[in-house]
């Protein structure tokens, strides 16, 4: 309270006066009473202070400037207490220099003024040999400093740790290699007084191994040493990463090749990594007493294993990069790339033989090896260099492009050339490299796998995948016209009859003859494209109605009915089409192509050599072809094929002569399916070889068993189709079938097509020979509808002509007459056996008897029948 708060004496009575004094009395005593509470609770935390300030392994110091200038120690507690007996007790309100030698305190006290300055300071200072790091921090109270405290450590060991490392330092700073770690374990060895110092790598392709790559023993380099680190120091530091036996080591360890040089007593170590952190290899020593100093060895160890890891991955990086630059330069003489680098200077650093036979470089620009010489001739061969000079400029500092650039060549080469500058990480330029490619094959293979890809082999027409995509297109247009399109499917009418009696050659030639023919006349914006076979498929986009539609259809009918020229001969063929609409038959390519497709079916099912617009109820007809064609995979193991056979008459004896073996096949659902609907479909699934060698193996087995049963023997004929007959081992399996069996093989006849003989025919006058060497009777069926050529019938030992049915159904046609007439005068000059098939009147049977052909088979006499028909048909003969 302030004399300004008491009123006056003048203003207040006496009494007033001394309540007022009492007052302030009772306030009084008070407040003292607080000060000694006070006084007594700062004692005591002081008092706590300087307990936990004693036991800390530093010091530290409170400072206060007097105003006469003087530095006062206000606290002073730690280490040095211990040391020196400088403490709070001894030193407080003490100036410095009562405390500190001259000498010391001169230094302190230009470093005190800096901290009143209000900078924090650091120094280090010797106090009676020992060395001390001391940090000084100003204390502030409204901008101004009112002390500084002091932190003083004791860095003596760390001092003498610093001298020693800089005397190793000293001592291997530009040794590197072999001769750093010799370098090192010498002086390891020196410095901290210890018998042996080693470090050893860890074998990379052995696990369990290592092996020395220095070692110093009583200040001698020794040989190098490989050992297994099972037990050993090794091992505990690959576990842990550092290892420490002060004493008992030779007990605890097995030391094999180190104990061979002395006693071990005691062994520190520490494990070396690489830069990722992988272990490869250990810093060590060992000493025949137990190690004294060992904060100073464990150290020691740890700064030198850093610097021993860093030389040893620098090592074996070194060695990794010799290795790596041999087989560089190795790889680079050997790819197929030619490589040019120059480096900033414009020398070239290096080319490989490559790049000078891509570039035809004279030996003379060679020699020189000047890169400005090199690269202005490269130029000088390239078609339009003026656009492509920036690639060639060893001065371009900026990246030209990420991606390579594709040269043409005056002689027709194709290049492709990348190149980019040579950086080092703070984005210098060490120069420039080029890659050169020699692209000219692989451009050439690109365009033949493009056309490959989009384009038909055979025809040139394009392809699948092409006419999809022209497809969406197409519809994507018409949607957006709001115009109608067409997809026409057109398929050959027998073209497999022509593949078989023409052979394959002949059918391609007349496949490209009609791919030309149909691109040829196309509307702008049309598309033919060839799939597989002898299937054409078109798009025919801006349909205005069903007139566009009939007018194109007609176009492509005319364009096939014209003669075809084939190896010299005319052919005619015909074509069965189905044409689709969109958007009245489908919305997508699939659907498009599918109602076609069917639509082609209606069109082959009605004869052929005409076309059909798609209407819905043909999917039918589609669906249970895709069902017989799932369904006919599996008939054989269902046992849903079986034979039925049609007898062979002789005309003169009225005898059973022979039978031919007639596959039927009894559906579960659909009931019997005719032979020409399973059939064709079995040639198409890659399926009829295995129809063949069922119908054999059943015919034979089941001629043999009536054979047993007591009748007397007869022939039995087989149809074996045109892919069955081009197998190489068709007499091997027909040998096997009739050993099998048990069927002699002249009651087996085999039926061949009159076309297959045609195609290539060496190998089937080879094929047949074997046949013959069997015993096997061999037969031309449906003769008459090839293109035999006598002088081949000469050749080829058969034994039969089968005068094909459709020349004995029309039989009163004066062609058809003069036909048959002529095979049968044909088989008797050429001493063969001729047989009708298809008899079905006896008008039929009356002319063949008058033409002399006395064997014959048909409904007239009987049709085919089961086995146990048949059976019945022989006891009745």
């Amino acid at each position: 309270m302030s004399d300004s708060d008491i009123e006056s004496p003048q203003k207040i009575n006496s009494n007033e006066r001394l309540q007022i004094n009492n007052q302030h009395e009772i306030e009084i005593t008070e407040l003292k009473n607080r000060i000694i509470q006070l006084e007594q609770s700062i004692q005591e935390t002081t008092s706590y202070q300087q307990r936990v300030l004693q036991c800390i392994q530093h010091h530290i110091i409170v400072v206060k400037r007097r105003e006469d200038g003087q530095f006062i120690i206000s606290l002073s507690e730690g280490k040095l207490t211990q040391l020196y007996k400088i403490n709070s007790k001894n030193v407080t309100d003490k100036a410095f220099d009562q405390v500190l030698p001259r000498s010391v305190y001169r230094e302190f006290q230009s470093k005190f003024e800096e901290a009143f300055l209000g900078t924090c300071t650091w120094f280090e200072f010797r106090l009676h040999k020992q060395v001390f790091f001391m940090q000084l921090s100003p204390i502030m109270d409204k901008e101004k400093v009112i002390e500084i405290v002091g932190t003083i450590i004791d860095i003596t060991s760390s001092k003498q740790t610093e001298q020693i490392l800089h005397i190793l330092s000293q001592e291997i700073s530009n040794k590197t290699g072999t001769t750093f770690f010799k370098e090192l374990t010498h002086l390891l060895t020196d410095v901290l007084d210890i018998d042996c110092a080693y470090v050893a790598m860890l074998d990379r392709e052995r696990d369990g191994r290592a092996s020395t790559l220095a070692i110093s023993s009583n200040g001698k380099i020794i040989d190098n040493i490989q050992y297994d680190i099972v037990n050993t120091p090794t091992e505990e530091v690959i576990k842990s990463g550092s290892s420490c036996t002060l004493h008992g080591a030779m007990n605890q360890f097995s030391l094999g090749y180190w104990e061979k040089n002395g006693k071990v007593e005691a062994q520190m170590g520490r494990l070396l990594f690489n830069s990722n952190g992988t272990s490869m290899g250990i810093l060590g020593v060992m000493h025949s007493k137990p190690i004294g100093n060992q904060t100073l060895v464990d150290s020691m160890l740890n700064l030198f294993a850093s610097r021993a890891s860093t030389e040893l991955e620098r090592m074996l990086a070194e060695d990794q990069l010799i290795k790596n630059n041999a087989i560089l330069k190795a790889t680079q003489e050997s790819i197929m790339d030619g490589i040019l680098i120059v480096d900033e200077q414009h020398k070239i650093v290096h080319y490989n033989r490559k790049c000078k036979e891509i570039w035809n470089i004279p030996e003379q620009i060679e020699n020189q090896k000047n890169a400005e010489d090199w690269l202005t001739y490269m130029v000088s061969q390239v078609d339009k260099a003026g656009e492509h000079v920036e690639i060639f400029g060893v001065d371009q500092m900026q990246p030209i492009t990420n991606e390579p650039v594709e040269l043409n060549l005056h002689d027709g080469r194709v290049l492709e050339v990348f190149t980019d500058q040579i950086l080092s990480r703070d984005q210098q330029s060490y120069g420039r490299i080029w890659v050169f490619k020699d692209m000219t094959e692989r451009k050439k293979n690109e365009d033949l796998l493009r056309q490959h890809i989009f384009w038909d082999a055979l025809t040139g027409l394009p392809n699948r995948t092409l006419f999809d995509d022209r497809l969406h297109l197409a519809i994507s247009q018409a949607k957006r016209a709001d115009n109608m399109l067409a997809v026409a499917v057109m398929d050959l009418d027998c073209f497999r009859v022509i593949n078989d009696t023409l052979g394959v050659e002949a059918g391609d030639q007349l496949l490209r003859q009609v791919a030309k023919r149909m691109a040829e006349g196309m509307r702008e914006g049309d598309t033919v494209c060839r799939l597989i076979g002898d299937e054409f498929q078109f798009i025919f986009p801006d349909i205005s109605g069903l007139r566009d539609v009939a007018t194109l259809a007609e176009q492509l009918h005319n364009k096939i009915s014209m003669p075809f020229e084939i190896n010299g001969e005319q052919l005619v063929v015909t074509c069965s089409i189905g044409i689709s609409l969109y958007p009245t038959d489908g919305v997508t390519p699939l659907e498009l192509v599918k109602n076609a497709k069917a639509a082609m079916y209606r069109s082959k099912e009605r004869g052929g050599n005409n076309y059909q617009l798609y209407m819905p109820t043909m999917n039918q007809s589609t669906f249970l072809k895709l069902t017989l064609m799932q369904d006919l995979r599996n008939a054989i193991e269902r046992g849903e094929l079986f034979l039925q056979y049609q007898p062979r008459y002789n005309m003169n004896s009225d005898e059973i002569i022979g039978m031919e073996a007639l596959v039927r096949w009894n559906h579960p659902k659909l009931g019997l399916i005719p032979p020409g609907d399973f059939i064709p479909l079995a040639e198409e699934l890659g399926l009829i070889s295995a129809l063949d060698e069922y119908v054999l193996q059943e015919a034979c087995k089941q001629n043999k068993a009536w054979q047993d049963a007591g009748f007397k023997p007869i022939r039995v004929s087989v149809n074996v189709s045109p892919v069955e007959f081009q197998q190489r081992n068709l007499a091997k399996m027909i040998a096997e079938t009739l050993k099998e069996t048990g069927l002699s093989s002249e009651y087996l006849e085999v039926e061949i097509t009159e076309g297959v003989t045609m195609h290539q025919v060496e190998v089937a006058l080879s094929t047949l020979y074997e046949l013959k060497q069997l015993g096997i009777h061999i037969s031309i069926d449906d003769f008459g509808t090839g293109y035999s050529s006598l002088s081949y019938l000469k050749k080829f030992p058969v034994d039969t002509l089968k005068i094909d049915r459709s020349f004995i159904r029309d039989i009163e046609e004066d062609d058809d007459v003069e036909i048959v007439s002529y095979i049968i005068a044909l088989a008797r000059s050429l001493k063969l056996n001729v047989i009708a098939e298809g008899v079905e009147t006896e008008e039929q049977k009356r002319f063949l008897t008058d033409k002399n052909c006395f064997e014959m088979q048909g409904y007239y006499f009987s049709p085919p029948l089961n086995s146990e028909e048949f059976e019945s048909l022989l006891i009745k003969k």
